[in-house]
């Protein structure tokens, strides 16, 4: 379909191979440099990038050829806005990718992925959903406000009954995604991981819903004076 072609950067490999190393590497990141280097597909050079650098795509085994399929396709379900847009979703992607791997989110919240006995395993998977959350976090989002949906009683306020409205659809269409046989580069995850990554990935997406920020904040404090 139009404007879903692989990322076109083979002739400047010189210049992006090193930033796409440095936000593996570093907190810094230049993402408008890397959407203008990609040819505007920063989100689907970097996370594949992330997750073959970061031993993940070996350790869960993806299909390579699909998740670079996967990831163009969400890219592409970007639009244009002047803020919810692919260059954001880079910026949020790598900057998750810290806090999980130098931040330590990754090994702090290891228990989220209950049931799995190996340490380096749970690690990972919390790692994987974190990556893909940050990925998806505004797929397809038209710049509206779930507030403006709700008022106007939009189809996605009326499906989603007026709760996390934008949050809903960004998960639920990215998973729809995921479903199609030309893009489940997970399909080899054994369900019962696979089912806790949608879990962490669904919880994620939709905490991202500015209104319920100050529920979250709360929980965190308390976590912390306990």
């Amino acid at each position: 379909s139009n404007g879903t072609a692989a990322p076109n950067y083979a002739a400047r490999p010189e210049t992006l191979k090193p930033l796409l190393t440095e936000a593996l590497q570093t907190w810094e990141m230049d993402a408008l440099a890397l959407d203008e280097l990609t040819n505007h597909r920063p989100l689907s050079a970097l996370a594949p990038f992330l997750f073959e650098n970061l031993g993940l795509a070996k350790e869960f085994k993806m299909d390579i050829p699909r998740m670079k399929h996967y990831f163009v396709e969400i890219e592409s379900g970007y639009r244009d806005n002047p803020y919810h847009n692919r260059t954001h979703a880079s910026s949020v992607l790598h900057v998750m990718h810290m806090l999980l791997s130098s931040g330590g989110i990754a090994a702090a919240c290891a228990a989220a992925a209950d049931g799995i006995d190996d340490t380096s395993h749970r690690v990972g998977l919390v790692q994987v959903a974190g990556l893909l959350a940050a990925a998806v976090h505004d797929f397809e989002h038209e710049g509206l406000s779930n507030d403006f949906l709700v008022k106007t009683f939009s189809p996605k306020a009326l499906r989603y009954n007026d709760r996390n409205v934008n949050e809903n659809h960004h998960v639920a269409a990215a998973f729809e995604v995921l479903r199609r046989s030309d893009c489940n580069f997970l399909e080899a995850m054994p369900e019962d991981e696979f089912r806790k990554l949608r879990s962490l990935v669904v919880d994620m997406v939709l905490s991202t819903d500015m209104a319920d920020g100050n529920y979250y904040l709360k929980v965190f404090k308390e976590a912390l004076a306990s």
